[in-house]
Order: structure tokens, then C-alpha cells, then sequence
């Protein structure tokens, strides 16, 4: 079985050598299904990430979750942890760990009732399992903060056969590529196709 370090770098190149356009259309599939979902038009917050270099691109999607009036929350790191912080505007990010935009400092209110999890990966497998950079810091938040509705964002390129997930690794409840949504329960999985 495959380990999560050669995944890794098995996947990343494949996702860099991406082009902009690439990037921009399959990201415009991915986040317009989520925006359609349920579970997002239900969400009172949302915890999201800005998108950094070949990553499913979240700009246009957490412009219009500020637009519907959600609660928007994205990640700041501080040494090993990280919180989520609600911004109001892109005004609110700065360059921060590794010059990934995050909310500024002053930004300050923390989300106190977590309902849906919007994160990136490397890679995903249909079963839910998520590999991230290898730092574990969604790991390590979701062990301290519950969230219900936990949905990857990635290409289809990222879906992975089975690997050997660590005790520590929380997984994922929807997976989002520019071909299919994944729906992963307790028992059994669902797919849908999108157009």
C-alpha cells in the first residue's frame, strides 16, 4: 500500500503542472456545486480556506458566501496550531505562514458553534481519508473543535486509491472534484455527476 509521503509527492507535481486556466475552470465547477449544496445554504458558518498557489481556487466562492451573508472563517497559524478567524471582506487578509493570505490580527472573533468545514488536501480517498502537507494542523483543530459537515475541495487527479491512514486522521464527509460530489456515511457512499 502506498504511503502518504510518496502520494504526496506522486500528486503535487501533477497538480502544479496545472495551467491558470486549468485551475480557474475546474475550481469554477467545484465551487459553484458547493454553493448549490444544502448543506452550505443551510450553514450560518463557515470556515473556509484562501486557496494558495495550485489549490482548488476558494476567491470566487468565499466572495459570494460574504455576499449571502454567511459567517465567514478562515485559518491563521500561530507555531503548531491554528484558528479560525471571521473576516467581513478581502481587506480583512494578509500575507501570512508561508504567504498564505489569513485574517490580519485584528481580526480577532473566533467561531464559538462550528457547523461546516470547507478544507484542501493533497489527496482524498472515496472512504473520506485526507492527506494533507504533513504538518496536521486540520487534524489537531478538529480534535478540538467538532464539525458535522467536513468537505474537501480538490481535482479529480487527487482521488486516490486506499492508503494507510493514521489513528490521529480525522476524515472528510464530502468530497467536491470537478466531475462528482462524494458522499461519504458511516456504512456506504453515494456519487453524484455534475453536469
Amino acid at each position: 500500500m502506498e504511503t502518504k509521503n510518496s502520494i504526496r509527492k506522486r500528486i503535487l507535481p501533477l497538480r502544479n503542472a496545472l495551467t491558470e486556466e486549468e485551475i480557474k475552470e475546474k475550481s469554477r465547477k467545484i465551487c459553484e456545486a458547493v454553493l448549490d449544496s444544502v448543506t452550505v445554504r443551510q450553514a450560518e458558518n463557515i470556515l473556509c480556506y484562501a486557496s494558495y498557489k495550485s489549490e482548488t481556487a476558494t476567491d470566487i466562492l468565499i466572495q459570494t458566501l460574504l455576499e449571502r451573508g454567511k459567517n465567514v472563517y478562515l485559518p491563521r497559524v500561530s507555531e503548531n496550531e491554528m484558528d479560525f478567524f471571521r473576516i467581513r471582506d478581502w481587506n480583512d487578509l494578509s500575507c501570512g505562514f508561508k504567504n498564505i493570505p489569513e485574517p490580519g490580527m485584528h481580526c480577532q472573533e473566533k467561531c464559538d458553534k462550528n457547523t461546516v468545514m470547507i478544507m484542501p488536501g493533497c489527496a482524498f480517498c472515496e472512504n473520506g481519508s485526507r492527506i494533507g502537507y504533513g504538518k496536521g494542523y486540520y487534524d489537531r483543530y478538529l480534535t478540538r473543535n467538532f464539525c458535522k459537515e467536513r468537505i474537501a475541495l480538490c481535482f479529480e487527479m487527487q482521488i486516490v486509491p486506499a492508503f494507510s491512514a493514521d489513528i490521529h486522521d480525522i476524515p472528510v464527509t464530502k468530497i467536491y472534484t470537478e466531475k462528482r460530489v462524494i458522499h461519504i456515511y458511516e456504512s456506504s457512499k453515494k456519487q453524484t455527476y455534475l453536469k
